[in-house]
């Protein structure tokens, strides 16, 4: 048994490096690489400005893949007035991979 968790934390120690770096927040309490992500206009249908908070620096694993994760909330123009939206950052080696949805596909 205990050979079995030190596996699994050996296992986990290697996904973390693989991760690279946590992104950090910066005196704002935003992160500069997602910033300058939206500034690229890597996330469609947002921009810097839209963000109204950040989350905490999350880690989830995706199709295998680990990634740190940071939500983006940002209010929207709907049909009933301004609502909130939220997606989140893919990070891994520093670099912001993608932007998904977070909320789950209705069927």
């Amino acid at each position: 048994e205990i050979d079995a968790l030190k596996s699994a934390l050996a296992r986990e120690q290697e996904l973390l490096q693989a991760l690279g770096e946590k992104p950090a927040r910066d005196a704002a309490g935003g992160y500069p690489l997602l910033l300058a992500s939206l500034q690229n206009g890597e996330a469609p249908g947002f921009n810097a400005s839209d963000v109204e908070y950040w989350s905490d620096v999350g880690y989830q694993v995706l199709d295998g893949i680990p990634y740190w994760t940071v939500n983006a909330g940002y209010g929207v123009n709907t049909f009933f007035g301004v609502g909130m939206d939220e997606r989140t950052a893919l990070i891994r080696e520093g670099k912001v991979v993608r932007w998904i949805d977070p909320k789950p596909k209705e069927e």
